[in-house]
């Protein structure tokens, strides 16, 4: 079996690509976690917006997680259907 063609672009595209899907990721874990301390504070409340925020960032993080695994294998599927590979 053979692999899909090698990226063309510059390296340092790829990396920036890949910098900015893991800040994302980041970014969606860790932004509805502050918002719940905040909201916790705010409210005096006692870990309640906190843990929220934490769950509602895992599912947020996942999700984004899961898009960048099926854009690798539609493009897998896409280069074996147009080399007809099995």
């Amino acid at each position: 079996m053979t692999s899909p063609p090698p990226d063309r672009r510059p390296p340092m595209a790829i990396a920036m690509q890949w910098v900015s899907e893991i800040i994302t990721i980041a970014m969606l874990q860790v932004v509805p976690l502050i918002a719940g301390w905040g909201l916790d504070r705010l409210l005096k409340t006692v870990f309640v917006f906190v843990a929220l925020g934490a769950v509602t960032g895992l599912i947020l993080s996942l999700q984004r997680i899961l898009v960048i695994a099926k854009r690798g294998a539609d493009q897998d599927r896409i280069y074996k259907t147009k080399n007809r590979l099995p």
